[in-house]
């Protein structure tokens, strides 16, 4: 009879064929017993080759476990891991991120010095060498903060819901069949924090454990991020249409939306543009290894940030415009 492992790793997964196999290869290379874990891959309805490539993997990692299901979104796929899952503590992966030899073992670890089951774990995600130099990744995982940011945390630090980030989070499963899943109406953004918020009724703590390291290494373009800040703003209207309190309110930015796109829509695709034009530059420059000004990255990072800024207004106020369309 094969034994129950100690911990499963859910990797959610969508049209990413070409990253699984380096994803895969750093699980197949991880410091714990092979026994002692188990991965289980939810495609969440990939038209790739994805379920060819985690076929290739099967006797590579004998705990490895492949579920096929019509695109329903991020939470949806989510939830099908944890009812897969057959270990007591669940860890949620990203489909471009690959793990550092001891990541499955260091998350093991906290849990066994944070028992309770209200206790989560966020681990720490950097960038792979290849994507670390990128402006625009710099930005949204640095001073931006748009992607993830670590530069407040310390190791140990015990943290709110906002914290119980996906794809670097795990937390014991039994704290889901008791109190919650994922809400499968977020297909994109906020179905983590949602889900921390209302498990913060039942005590929810993040521990902070920058040893249990992964590696981004999908670099997204000024258009991908544009596009992401979009979803996210709808996701952000949807959480603070199901949570009418005034902390979500104000995490979710939806007070004043309206106002504060009225202001910008007149200028956004001049705010795009422009923000594509210093990026553009500045990626030229780098390429031909010529110098870059300070104030030539301070005005690239200013472009940014209204560029995001002006996307995720244009998300919360199109889903409120869509919503008050249907009635």
């Amino acid at each position: 009879m094969q034994r129950k492992p100690l911990i499963s790793a859910i990797l959610t997964t969508f049209n990413r064929a070409g990253y699984l196999p380096r994803v895969l290869e750093a699980l197949a290379a991880q410091t714990l017993d092979q026994g002692q874990f188990e991965v289980v891959v939810v495609d969440d309805g990939s038209s790739d080759q994805t379920h060819a490539v985690i076929e290739g993997y099967r006797h590579i990692i004998p705990g490895l476990r492949y579920a096929f299901q019509r695109n329903s979104g991020l939470a949806a796929a989510k939830n099908h891991g944890i009812f897969l899952a057959r270990a007591p503590i669940v860890l949620f992966l990203d489909d471009d991120d690959a793990a550092d030899p001891r990541l499955l073992e260091e998350h093991l670890i906290c849990h066994r010095t944070n028992p309770s089951l209200h206790h989560a774990v966020l681990g720490f995600t950097d960038m792979t060498p290849e994507i670390a130099s990128d402006p625009l990744m710099d930005f949204v995982t640095g001073p931006g903060g748009y992607l993830f940011s670590y530069s407040d945390l310390r190791e140990g630090d015990e943290l709110s819901y906002r914290y119980f980030w996906g794809g670097r989070s795990s937390a014991k499963r039994e704290l889901f069949v008791r109190h919650g899943l994922f809400d499968p109406v977020f297909r994109f953004g906020c179905e983590d924090i949602e889900l921390g918020f209302r498990l913060s009724a039942f005590r929810l703590k993040v521990i902070y454990h920058p040893k249990a390291r992964t590696s981004m290494m999908r670099s997204l373009s000024l258009a991908d991020f544009l596009r992401r800040c979009r979803l996210q703003g709808e996701s952000q209207y949807v959480f603070s249409q199901k949570h009418l309190v005034p902390e979500i309110l104000e995490y979710t930015n939806v007070l004043n939306s309206e106002a504060q796109w009225q202001r910008l829509e007149p200028l956004a695709d001049s705010i795009f543009r422009s923000a594509l034009a210093l990026d553009t530059f500045v990626r030229t420059t780098k390429t031909q290894d010529l110098q870059i000004g300070e104030h030539v990255i301070q005005a690239l990072s200013w472009a940014y940030h209204r560029a995001f800024q002006a996307a995720n207004y244009q998300g919360i106020v199109g889903k409120l415009r869509q919503q008050f369309a249907s009635i």
